[in-house]
């Protein structure tokens, strides 16, 4: 299993520690509004750190870019105080992971991006949010 595989497969384990929701990776439909509280991982755009680009190394660190869908359960005016303490559940759940942290190794790292949030132009879409993750870990070329 390469080293990407085990970063993704561990943030995943993270994501289904967080109270109240179910994950999923790569889930290929949408989630119905109506539906109960979901997060869906999908897999994101790989990138090698500056400098290792095109060079061949035996070991190069490379960054996943991991985008995580919300999906929240719940009448539109519970949205808005549902995001926030979910935003922060999830935030924990990923960033202090003992399992995914020792994926990243000790040369890794794992970082939060952005969140883009539906809410934010008052509409309602099949997610609530979008949160990024910047997952940065050695991958074994050679």
């Amino acid at each position: 299993m390469s080293q990407r595989e085990q970063v993704l497969s561990a943030l995943k384990a993270a994501l289904d520690t967080v109270p109240g929701f179910s994950a999923e990776r790569n889930r290929p439909d949408a989630i119905s509004e109506s539906a109960t509280a979901a997060l869906i991982l999908t897999d994101g755009d790989d990138t090698a750190e500056p400098g290792q680009r095109g060079r061949g190394d035996a070991v190069v660190m490379m960054t996943t870019s991991a985008r995580v869908l919300v999906y929240l359960a719940g009448e539109q005016a519970a949205i808005g105080p549902s995001w926030s303490a979910a935003s922060l559940a999830i935030m924990r759940a990923v960033l202090h992971d003992p399992a995914l942290r020792a994926a990243v190794t000790s040369n890794g790292a794992v970082r939060w991006v952005n969140t883009k949030t539906a809410l934010a132009a008052g509409t309602r879409t099949a997610h609530a949010a979008e949160m990024t993750f910047a997952l940065t870990y050695p991958e074994r070329l050679a």
